[in-house]
């Protein structure tokens, strides 16, 4: 069973006082993405592990965030932080939504440590916190949007559901992208027709659907598939090894001899 971590508690005024804006920012973001790794949040926010490691334990005293971890062997598992009780009471009133009482928020802890999909949505989570980071680091690129699963099936009326989407401003204007993070389970058939759906209800959108693959292998079969059933709908894919900077020339696209940075796909 995941080792749940129950911190000392504080009054909500002297929460309040001791928060600055780039805590808040990281409530909003796990309120909206459910859990990260300390390296993404990292990478969202922080400048090194030791400063993140470092604000997370004071956040976690103030029961803004907790932590779990589950048993493996050999071996240990990072952990994966998400809201405290009381941060989910802070993320609750900054979005107008109802306050979780403590069983319903110890419920959904369990269920992210438990979870088949808990690997999927820390590898989705992933990709967005690399790509917010090398945005930082080259300066003229923002991500200026980041929607979660359920928020990105709102947008598509959930005709399609893709693992996330984003808009990336840029000096050339904005890229606007639908992300799906393949683990490897489905046939690269299945997932090859994914882009049928799209092409069928989302034709009318300029955005281009990017696939973070876990091999070279994998991304070669999936291509191949394409050449074979055809692919009308703007793809472009990339490889776990090859994305530790999404905004990098990493990203391959049907037909073409090489590879394209993220902000200049055809």
């Amino acid at each position: 069973m995941p080792r749940l971590e129950y911190p000392r508690t504080a009054s909500i005024d002297g929460v309040l006082r001791r928060l600055t804006p780039r805590d808040f920012e990281l409530i909003r973001l796990l309120g909206r993405h459910s859990m990260f790794t300390l390296e993404q949040i990292t990478a969202l926010l922080f400048t090194s592990d030791r400063s993140a490691r470092r604000r997370l334990e004071v956040l976690r005293a103030m029961d803004v965030v907790a932590r779990f971890r589950t048993c493996v062997r050999p071996g240990s598992q990072a952990y994966r932080y998400t809201l405290g009780h009381r941060g989910a009471y802070l993320y609750a009133a900054a979005e107008g939504l109802q306050s979780p009482r403590r069983p319903a928020w110890e419920r959904r802890m369990a269920e992210l440590a438990t979870s088949s999909r808990s690997e999927h949505l820390l590898g989705v989570n992933g990709f967005f916190a690399r790509l917010t980071a090398a945005c930082r680091r080259d300066g003229t690129l923002e991500l200026a949007e980041w929607l979660s699963e359920s928020e990105t099936a709102k947008l598509t009326g959930g005709l399609v559901r893709p693992d996330a989407s984003g808009i990336l401003h840029g000096t050339a204007g904005a890229v606007e992208v639908w992300f799906e993070y393949d683990t490897g389970t489905e046939t690269t058939e299945r997932v090859a027709l994914k882009l049928d759906r799209y092409q069928e209800h989302l034709s009318g959108w300029p955005r281009t659907v990017l696939f973070e693959l876990p091999s070279a292998a994998r991304e070669e079969h999936l291509h191949s598939a394409w050449r074979t059933v055809g692919q009308r709908f703007p793809v472009a894919t990339t490889v776990a090894g090859r994305a530790a900077d999404p905004t990098a020339q990493v990203w391959r696209v049907p037909n073409q001899p090489v590879l394209w940075r993220l902000d200049e796909l055809p």
